[in-house]
This record gives C-alpha cells, structure tokens and sequence, in this order.
C-alpha cells in the first residue's frame, strides 16, 4: 500500500483527514471527511481523551468512506500548528571532504545533520523540518550550489531553514494519537507542508506569500527562489476576527456566528451596500426562533474587521521590506477565511497588488475537495509522495498492529 496514505489536519476548530492517492499520471485525494474539534485549541491539546475521540471518529469516517481492503496498513502523516513552534533562518553547517571523490548523498546528509547541530533552537525543542536553500563547496566566494551531488571539493557547507517544536506539545500529540490507537504518525509543520499543496514550483520560485486564516490561529510563510524566506504563526483566526463580534451584535451563539459566517458575503459595490435589503435567516433549534440579519451590517463587520487583519499583515511585511526582496511577489489566501465571498478584495485594496485564494493543487475526484479549507490535507499527501530532494524527510514507520485494532474495533460496529 506504498501508493497510498493518511493525511490528518489536525486543526482547532476541524480535524480533518483524507486518503492520498498515487497513480503514474498525478497524486488525488480520494476522500476526505471532517470532524468538530474537541480537547484542540490554538494548536495546542487542551482536553487529550477528547482529542482522541475526535481523531477516532474521524478515521471512522474516512474508513466508511473507503473502499481500501487494507486500510489498516496505510501510513499515516499529521499536520500541526501553534505558537510552540519556532523557527531559525540562516543556519550553516560545513564537514570535510575526502580527497579526490565526488560529493553523494551521504555528505549531504553528514552536512544537513552538522547543521541541526549548530541550530539556536530551545533546549526544551525538537527538529521536525530542515530545509537547505543553499550549499556551498568550498569558499563562500565561488557562489552557491542548489545540489552538490557529483562535484569535487575540500569543503561542503550548507545554508538551512530549521523549524523545531517544543517536545512536551509535541510528546502529547503522540500520546493522543497513541490513546486513537494510531501508533506511528509522522508529523509536519502545517505551513509547510501547506505551501506544496496549495502552490506549484513556479509560485514558490519566483515568491510567494501564503497567508492561511483559521479559527483560531492565522499564519504567514513566505517563499522565494524555491526557498523559504520567513514562516509565523499568530493567535488570531476567524474567532477573534470575526466570531466575536458577530456573537455580540447579534446576540448569537457561537454556533449561529459561524453559520452566519458561512452564509455571509462581503458587499463590494457602493450602492447594493448602502441599498440591499437582502438579509440572512438562522434558525435556532435549542430556542425555537429565526434570527432576520440584515447583508449589508454583517458585510460591515466582515469589512472591518479584515481591513485592520490586513493592514496588520501589510505592516508585518513593509517592515521585512519583502516586496523588494521577492522576485515577483504573489498573495495567496487559504484556509476557512478565504472562503468568505469578495475578501480577497479586500486584501488587494490593501496590499495594493493582485491576491489569489489558494486552492489545493492535487487532482480530486470530487470538485468539493478543492476548497482553500483542504490546502493542508493536499499539502500532506503531496510532500508524502514528492518531498523535494532539497528538504529533510523523516522517513515513515511500517504501521502495524496498533492501528489495525482500532479499525478491528471499527468493524465491530457494522
């Protein structure tokens, strides 16, 4: 089953999870499904029996929706997020080189390792992704190299990208996936792995910046050159943006905010905003009662709210001065926030350049898998199968019998 995998988006307000496909032809999703996050908040574990029971439905949902015989043996990648999560620019490692032998793989892994040694990451911190932008064989003064491999030197130094996790987060995410009886998982850095699934080669050559909008936390990963430039994680999704004041003007609950948001739409054109009488309907079931929402207050909210979150990202990015070091820079918008109608006009009136909603680029076979909310999920299934021979990749773990008893138990039920 080395054709197939396991993608888990573990997010805050859904994990989501979906099976990767690999034909000679392209990579697919072929499934995906999603459930309500309880016991995960701000990337973090908050409740770990709750977490775990809402990663056991989910992979009760993706196994009902297969038609795989041998579902149990596929591996499984997750992707994560959170301020835990720290990243360090501009590492070098350098080792020495036999005399009158090319470079292999084996130096560029001796020097990719030197490099995670000399990282100024926390003590109390893990190495989940390296990524080497340049290598140099050598003196600094002959220029950089994106793969040494087959040419001869006395030096080989390397330039890396190194992200690390703080290990007690990332030891409780283990330990809930370990109480859902999924026992190897290997994990990876969301906005990372997000930047493969949702922009091609050419994007991240000549410069991207992927902005990802969640419920409760937003990220930033900039690339350039086919490297990463910068990567940050904030406290501040869709639940401080939006959720909050939706709730408070219009007396809702949080449930009802976020149908409101789902229905909603940004007004762009001046008249249909100071005229349209259009209004939204939710319906309250606890209570028994319809709330009448008029369009264009709610299509206020959302306006002001995003202009301020984008001009907090734009003073973010002057102050990098990136538009002047990335080639031909691009915005990308993904995750639950890009799914709001006309935002992205917003962010063009305020970075005063074009934006794209990023959507995943893997083939699906189903046209509502191609959504900015699955960018992860993509992204996942496509570093599985086409992690570039530049970036680090732990090597997966053969799964076996523990993950196989909670689809034992799955079967049970049926």
């Amino acid at each position: 089953m080395k054709d197939y995998v396991i993608a888990i988006d573990v997010g805050s307000g859904f994990v989501k999870a979906a099976i990767g496909r690999r034909t000679p032809a392209s990579i697919e999703m072929i499934s995906v499904v999603e459930e309500k996050a309880a016991g995960i908040e701000r990337g973090l574990i908050t409740d770990g029996p709750q977490a775990a029971e809402t990663i056991r439905k989910v992979i009760h949902k993706l196994y009902e929706s297969s038609t795989l015989e041998k579902f149990e043996y596929l591996n499984v990648v997750a992707g994560i997020s959170g301020k835990s999560i720290f990243s360090s620019s501009n590492v070098e490692g350098m080792i020495s080189l036999r005399d009158n032998k090319p470079i292999d793989e084996k130096d560029v892994q001796k020097v990719i390792e030197q490099a995670k040694t000399m990282a100024n990451i926390p003590n109390d911190h893990e190495i989940v992704y390296v990524h080497p932008y340049a290598f140099i064989v050598d003196k600094p003064e002959t220029g950089t190299v994106r793969n040494p491999v087959g040419m001869y030197g006395k030096s080989l130094r390397v330039r890396a990208y190194i992200i690390s996790v703080d290990s007690n987060v990332l030891r409780n995410f283990r330990s809930v996936f370990n109480a859902a009886e999924i026992g190897d998982v290997d994990f990876y850095f969301n906005p990372i792995v997000e930047s493969y699934g949702v922009l091609d080669e050419e994007d991240r050559s000549e410069g991207a910046i992927l902005i990802d909008i969640g419920r409760d936390l937003f990220y930033i990963t900039i690339w350039n050159r086919g490297s990463i430039y910068y990567t940050n994680v904030e406290e501040e999704g869709l639940s401080r943006l939006l959720l909050r004041d939706l709730m408070a003007k219009f007396s809702l609950t949080r449930e009802l905010a976020e149908d409101l948001l789902m229905k909603a739409r940004l007004l762009v054109d001046e008249d249909d905003y100071y005229n349209i009488d259009e209004n939204i309907e939710l319906v309250d079931r606890r209570k028994g009662v319809v709330h009448t929402i008029p369009l264009n207050s709610v299509s206020a909210i959302i306006a002001e709210n995003f202009d301020r979150f984008f001009n907090s990202v734009k003073n973010q990015l002057d102050k990098m001065d990136v538009y002047n070091k990335l080639d031909r820079p691009q915005i990308y918008l993904t995750g639950g926030g890009a799914l709001i109608e006309n935002v992205y006009v917003i962010a063009e009136n305020t970075f005063q350049m074009g934006v794209t909603i990023g959507y995943p680029n893997t083939d699906v076979l189903d046209e509502s898998y191609r959504n900015p909310r699955y960018g992860v999920l993509s992204g996942l299934i496509r570093y599985y199968f086409e992690a570039p021979n530049t970036t680090h990749k732990t090597p997966s773990v053969s799964r076996g019998g523990i993950f196989k008893t909670l689809i034992d138990r799955i079967k049970e039920l049926f």
